[in-house]
């Protein structure tokens, strides 16, 4: 079984991505053997309004019919002052998850609304996810963002609330701190992706490892911004333990889900 906690649809407005849409995800996530997936709209993350683009993924999930199963997220703007509408209306239209994107909505991640949301999630059985970022920085557009949650603010953030099931996706650094590493290890309820640690011949898989163990990571994609294949070589490249193996693709999503 398969947990991809990390996929997008929707448009990105710095290049073409050629995934754009539920059903074009879904083919694709079929053909890797993938069984479930978090899935969040980016349009989303540029919209004004952000509802209007978790709007637009409960339609999709309407009307969809695939062999995925879908974990639909919400995107939530804790700067955005009818945040805590959007909140509840997500909760009651049946989301998984809320994701955040403090890059792209200029706000520190560690801020007094977005720990008030964090927590808030932690009451409404919401799974929270932080988009530490989408791209490499190295390669990014011009008018992209440069802007990367810290590990203080992470640990800030964490710290909020300890009910609050967290995903921390995307292009972190694995040595965010001890701080961090000791919040995260001392809860079941945190993990960390894998999508992002390339250079696994060179150790960073293995230095995330040591960093928070098998039972803190979860495997994720971030289809359509990188290809799956790798991730998945990735995942059965040995560095894990046969029971890590089954943690991280799978096991771990499932926990913080109470699944």
């Amino acid at each position: 079984m398969l947990f991809d906690l990390s996929t997008y649809i929707g448009h990105w407005p710095f290049r073409k991505i050629e995934i754009s849409t539920l059903d074009e995800l879904s083919c694709e996530l079929s053909d890797n053997l993938t069984d479930c997936a978090a899935v969040t709209n980016l349009n989303s993350v540029f919209y004004r309004d952000c509802m209007e683009g978790n709007i637009e993924l409960t339609e999709s999930l309407g009307s969809y019919v695939g062999r995925v199963e879908f974990y639909p997220f919400a995107v939530i703007n804790p700067i955005y002052i009818e945040w805590k509408t959007d909140l509840k209306k997500c909760a009651e239209l049946g989301f998984k998850g809320v994701e955040i994107a403090p890059g792209y909505h200029k706000y520190a991640a560690d801020c007094p609304s977005a720990r008030e949301l964090y927590r808030l999630c932690g009451e409404l059985g919401l799974v929270f996810k932080v988009a530490a970022g989408f791209e490499n920085i190295r390669g990014r557009n011009v008018f992209d963002t440069f802007y990367e949650p810290t590990g203080e603010q992470l640990f800030n953030l964490i710290s909020s609330s300890e009910k609050t099931s967290t995903v921390i996706c995307g292009y972190y650094n694995y040595d965010l701190g001890d701080a961090l590493r000791a919040e995260a290890t001392r809860r079941d309820n945190v993990l960390f992706d894998i999508s992002c640690l390339d250079d696994f011949n060179n150790g960073t898989l293995s230095d995330t490892v040591r960093y928070v163990g098998e039972k803190r990571m979860c495997y994720a994609s971030t289809a359509p911004f990188r290809l799956i294949e790798p991730q998945q070589i990735k995942l059965f490249s040995g560095t894990l333990s046969d029971e890590g193996v089954s943690d991280v693709a799978y096991k771990n999503a499932l926990r913080i889900f109470n699944k």
